[in-house]
């Protein structure tokens, strides 16, 4: 199973929830949640509202009877001037979260297709990795 689903608790954690108690019905093997995003392992736990959310999907994910590999492909370049920018040209300011010094990471299209890549190769290759970076 593959879910690209967006959003805040009802479906980061709820809705991913329902569709992995499904996968695991259907006896699927492999799983890819929704996590396409920067190494939530890593941040502590509470300083992110959207990386908390994985991290509570991943506590019921854990305890499934299901192989699962999570994406960490950082953030696309389109972050900069998407309906969410991270700059606003017209108010001259760009948004960050923590330490304004920390340096981000954003990639541009050719990671997006590589993240397409890992999506179809963790869905079917029973050694990828549980975390791909």
């Amino acid at each position: 199973m593959v879910s690209a689903l967006s959003g805040l608790r009802d479906v980061v954690v709820e809705a991913q929830t329902s569709l992995l108690d499904a996968a695991v019905k259907a006896e699927v093997p492999r799983s890819i949640p929704s996590d396409y995003s920067i190494d939530f392992t890593k941040p502590v736990p509470g300083g992110n509202r959207n990386l908390d959310l994985r991290r509570d999907f991943h506590l019921r994910l854990d305890k499934a009877p299901i192989v699962a590999t999570t994406i960490f492909n950082g953030a696309f370049a389109d972050l900069l001037t998407c309906p969410a920018p991270i700059i606003f040209f017209k108010l001259r300011r760009v948004v960050y979260w923590g330490d304004a010094s920390q340096r981000t990471g954003l990639h541009r299209d050719r990671r997006r297709r590589r993240v397409h890549g890992c999506c179809g190769a963790g869905s079917v290759d029973a050694s990828f990795p549980l975390h791909r970076r």
